[in-house]
């Protein structure tokens, strides 16, 4: 995807994952935006963020990567960054300044931007009476406090048939967002963090889970008789399908 223009005062950033793997995420956002008349922009050959590269213990190269992808946010101009991926968020968030890097843009998640278009009419959501649930993100909710309002996009959907994860919020299951896919994969740990998952989700006859993260989604992918969804893809279903 392209913006139609070098200048551009939202982009919308994907990270590693997405732009890799999760094609169906960067869709539905961009249907989203589309839907909502945004303007928008994506980095032509978005570079990495080095958020893996800090958590792998390559701090310099993860430095330098955070550098570089700062030096195409201010070639562009742009002025609100919306983000999907939590890992992403946390990196610009507070890997950025202790790094030194003096980010010139509003930072806003992607549950954000969608409870805007929600609460504004740029989007028109309907009810679902399937039992719905959230995965918290260990990335958004411990270390930067985001609880509140992914709930309330998923709850525009799913109403009183909103359903809390026995364990939730700060005192939620990991859900190994950090953890690393190779060839798009889910690795041996990622596979097991998944299965207790479906076992929680399941234990709550939820028919349906939204995770805030990709990888997440792909942990959790193999469980029986619940649809997995992330976060935008759920409103973009749900948008089309208020269409049909």
């Amino acid at each position: 995807f392209r913006g139609n223009s070098r200048k551009a005062d939202v982009l919308y950033f994907m990270g590693d994952y997405i732009k890799f793997s999760g094609h169906s995420i960067a869709d539905s956002v961009v249907n989203i935006m589309k839907e909502a008349g945004e303007e928008y922009a994506i980095l032509d050959e978005e570079p990495t963020d080095g958020k893996i590269m800090a958590i792998l213990g390559f701090r310099e190269k993860a430095i330098n990567a955070a550098k570089s992808l700062n030096e195409r946010f201010k070639d562009i101009g742009v002025k609100k960054i919306v983000i999907s991926d939590p890992l992403s968020y946390d990196c610009l968030k507070n890997d950025f300044p202790a790094y030194g890097i003096e980010l010139n843009a509003r930072l806003i998640h992607v549950s954000k931007y969608l409870e805007g278009c929600i609460n504004k009419g740029k989007i028109t959501v309907g009810k679902k009476s399937d039992t719905v649930t959230i995965l918290d993100s260990e990335f958004l909710g411990r270390f930067n406090g985001i609880y509140d309002v992914p709930r309330k996009v998923i709850k525009a959907v799913a109403g009183e048939s909103f359903e809390e994860m026995e364990k939730n919020r700060e005192y939620a299951l990991a859900t190994g967002e950090a953890s690393i896919l190779f060839n798009g994969k889910t690795g041996v740990m990622g596979k097991m963090i998944g299965a207790r998952l479906c076992e929680a989700v399941d234990f709550i006859n939820a028919d349906i889970a939204v995770a805030l993260s990709g990888v997440v989604k792909e942990n959790i992918g193999k469980c029986k008789n619940i649809k997995i969804f992330e976060i935008s893809e759920f409103i973009w279903q749900n948008i089309e399908q208020g269409r049909k």
